[in-house]
């Protein structure tokens, strides 16, 4: 009976082992899609969650909003400069009635 008992632990530590160096090597992998993934033009869309803050946050509710946004590379390596927009629309029974939202701000990413 140990003899069986100590064959399926050396099963299960060699699957382990595979396992762990597949993962491994995927990681590796990834690493080198990453670097050049950042370093292409980026384009997309965002839909999520808009909360107000500050003083308008006592008179509006959290609402959904989407937006867009732009980045292109700078000459210099690992710098990023962008565009985005974005659209959010609150309404509230009490004070404000409505407030449509489209902010309009640039960045630099690092």
């Amino acid at each position: 009976m140990q003899r069986r008992d100590t064959g399926m632990k050396n099963k299960g530590i060699f699957c382990l082992v595979i396992l762990l160096t597949l993962l491994s090597a995927n990681a590796l992998f990834a690493i080198e899609s990453r670097r050049d993934h950042f370093l292409k033009p980026q384009i997309g869309a965002w839909f999520g969650p808009a909360t107000p803050i500050g003083v308008t946050a006592e008179s509006l509710d959290a609402n959904l909003g989407g937006g867009i946004f732009f980045r292109y590379n700078l000459p210099w390596r690992y710098f990023k400069v962008g565009i985005d927009t974005s659209y959010q629309f609150f309404e509230q029974e009490e004070g404000v009635n409505k407030m449509h939202l489209v902010p309009i701000y640039g960045n630099l990413l690092f």
